[in-house]
């Protein structure tokens, strides 16, 4: 008779009864018990300590599995039939923290469009928000690359993204906003249920207006940046690219701050649609919290990087002393 390749750990049976060997029983592992007060004192010493074992590992205060900070990784595009956009990000912390998946009820997505009200006479003002009451808000989907969310446009608007997460002590906040160009046909909107951010909750806010050109951001440009809240003893604000700390900033006593992004001469080699991410991060202790607060700024390369200021103005130097000689000679000795 062959044996089957796959062997299981099953007790020795007898009719209907289970023979437990003496080598299993958990006092022979360390030792025997000599009296029933050595039972007890084990079994006292277990009571005690079970707790501190069970929860030890949990806390996130005491493990410490809380991120550092959270922000939104925008990921590919998929367009429809319809001509509907559907936009994919990925949540992520810092290098040292992976999202678990068990995790995805302590993550709340929130986002709402801005959409023109006239385009006929101001072609880049998205001055209408929608919902006009709050925020849609979409589910968390886990897989082997960690929690991820989708968003999809049937039209040209503008996605404000945020993400909250709770963890221990901590609270924070990552947020995002860009353009997506769908050209599905203008349907009725379907109606959704409307969520709230969670109110005295710090968040960064880039200024002054919405637009697609101030939300087309090119390296080299300068970025004004308002922090905005109202529970606060310390601040710090980092400028991180690929996980990697680049610059600190100072918060002025007004909470503002400007970052002009250096220019990328990689980036500045690749497309018009290209794009790098780098990730503003505020981090602040109040008085019962901490606050980390995120934004991603999708950068595209620079229109004037490959200008030449110095030749260019070299060479419009020759042709103007050029252009002038021909004209004195011209009306001095009249030989053109």
């Amino acid at each position: 008779m062959r044996r089957s390749s796959k062997q299981t750990c099953k007790m020795p049976e007898i009719g209907n009864r289970l023979v437990f060997k003496r080598s299993l029983i958990p006092g022979n592992v360390f030792f025997k018990p000599r009296s029933s007060f050595d039972v007890r004192i084990i079994w006292i010493v277990f009571i005690l300590f079970w707790p501190a074992m069970a929860t030890s590992g949990s806390d996130p205060e005491v493990g410490g599995l809380c991120p550092q900070y959270v922000w939104i990784d925008c990921a590919q595009q998929s367009r429809h039939k319809n001509g509907a956009l559907t936009q994919y990000y990925h949540i992520r912390h810092n290098a040292d923290i992976r999202p678990n998946c068990l995790d995805a009820e302590d993550y709340k997505v929130l986002y709402r469009f801005r959409i023109r009200s006239k385009p006929k006479r101001h072609p880049y003002g998205f001055d209408l928000v929608t919902p006009k009451d709050g925020y849609y808000s979409t589910p968390i989907i886990c897989d082997k690359d960690g929690l991820y969310f989708t968003i999809k446009s049937e039209g040209n608007n503008i996605v404000e993204v945020f993400v909250v997460v709770s963890c221990g002590r901590k609270q924070f906040l990552a947020h995002v906003i860009h353009p997506i160009f769908g050209k599905a046909p203008h349907e009725k909107p379907v109606q959704k249920g409307v969520a709230q951010l969670p109110q005295g909750l710090p968040r960064l806010r880039l200024g002054p207006k919405f637009s697609v050109r101030s939300m087309y951001m090119q390296t080299g440009r300068t970025y004004r940046f308002e922090y905005m809240s109202k529970d606060s003893t310390a601040k710090s604000v980092s400028i991180i690219e690929n996980q990697q700390h680049m610059a600190s900033l100072t918060v002025s006593d007004d909470g503002t701050f400007a970052y002009t992004p250096p220019h990328d001469p990689k980036l500045d080699r690749s497309g018009p649609y290209d794009y790098k991410q780098t990730v503003v991060l505020v981090e602040e202790t109040g008085a019962k919290r901490e606050y980390a607060a995120t934004q991603t700024l999708l950068l595209h390369r620079s229109y004037t990087a490959r200008n030449r200021l110095k030749p260019g103005l070299m060479l419009f130097g020759a042709v103007f002393l050029a252009v002038s000689l021909i004209v004195v000679f011209n009306r001095k000795y009249r030989w053109i």
